[in-house]
């Protein structure tokens, strides 16, 4: 199996053989957010810390798709670091690197959410790394008539102080 590195200023998407440009998150406005999020319901936070001394890293995964729904969102603070989408197409395994800026805001979804793994690799994880990653649940439990999510949302609720 080959192996393509492709190192990016600009999100890509993998789609019908070739690399389609996507817009420049500079370029998105509070208009088109709030159409991507505007039925975003967060079901879980989490913050996590990683180290370099420690040699963190995020080995390449996609995220569970039968609990969590079709967008993610990360907020990454402290420092810059990049994250890796990998995939395996005719043979060949496609990395592509995106630059996630200190406290910039990102979301995966789409192809990026279901087709590519995503990582970080421990040489993208300078001095401390915090990021708060926000999740909805997926169709099956989204819903109210949701047997188990409803189970969820009521545990959820002893960890928040009104």
């Amino acid at each position: 199996m080959g192996r393509v590195i492709i190192r990016t200023q600009k999100v890509r998407l993998w789609a019908f053989g070739k690399f389609q440009e996507a817009e420049e998150i500079d370029n998105i406005s509070d208009e088109k957010i709030q159409k991507v999020l505007k039925d975003f319901k967060a079901i879980e936070l989490n913050v996590l810390e990683y180290d370099q001394e420690r040699g963190s890293n995020i080995a390449p995964h996609k995220d569970d798709f039968w609990l969590w729904g079709e967008r993610i969102i990360g907020i990454n603070l402290l420092e810059d670091t990049v994250m890796t989408f990998t995939r395996e197409i005719h043979d060949q395994l496609v990395e592509i690197m995106v630059p996630i800026k200190r406290r910039q805001l990102y979301l995966i979804s789409g192809q990026s959410r279901f087709d590519w793994m995503h990582g970080i690799k421990s040489e993208h994880i300078k001095g401390k790394r915090v990021v708060c990653t926000i999740r909805e649940f997926s169709e099956e439990f989204k819903h109210e008539t949701s047997e188990i999510g409803n189970k969820i949302r009521k545990i959820a609720c002893n960890f928040i102080d009104d």
